[in-house]
C-alpha cells in the first residue's frame, strides 16, 4: 500500500514519536472549590495540571509557567502535512504506531 492510497489523511506529529505524549486525568475542581479552596488549588496546580469546572462542564486548565512553557515549546516543534510528503522515517514510524495502535485494539 502506497503513500499516496491514503493521501486523504493528514497527520500532526512531533518529529521524535518516541516522545509520546499520554494526557493523564487531572484533579478537578469546580469554580465553587476554588473560591473555597484557591491555595490549596493553587499548590496542586503547581505540581500537576488541574480543571476547573463550571457546571460540570470543563472551563479551564490551571498549570505552572514551567508547564505552560514546556506546552508552548512542544507546539512549536510540530509540523502539519500529507502522508504522500511524510519524511520516510515519520512515515515508517507513523505506520509502526498506527500497527500497534490496531494490534491494541485486536486484544480487546
Amino acid at each position: 500500500m502506497s503513500r499516496l492510497d491514503h493521501g486523504f489523511l493528514h497527520y500532526s506529529c512531533c518529529r521524535k514519536y518516541s516522545n509520546a505524549v499520554y494526557i493523564r486525568p487531572m484533579t478537578r475542581y469546580t469554580t465553587s472549590d476554588l473560591s473555597r479552596k484557591s491555595g490549596d488549588i493553587i499548590a496542586e496546580a503547581l505540581r500537576k495540571p488541574v480543571t476547573i469546572t463550571q457546571r460540570n462542564k470543563d472551563r479551564l486548565v490551571l498549570l505552572s509557567v514551567e508547564n505552560y512553557r514546556q506546552l508552548v515549546a512542544r507546539a512549536e516543534t510540530r509540523t502539519v502535512s500529507t502522508l504522500a510528503t511524510m519524511p520516510d522515517e515519520d512515515f515508517a514510524a507513523f505506520r509502526k504506531a498506527v500497527e500497534t495502535y490496531a494490534a491494541e485494539g485486536d486484544e480487546q
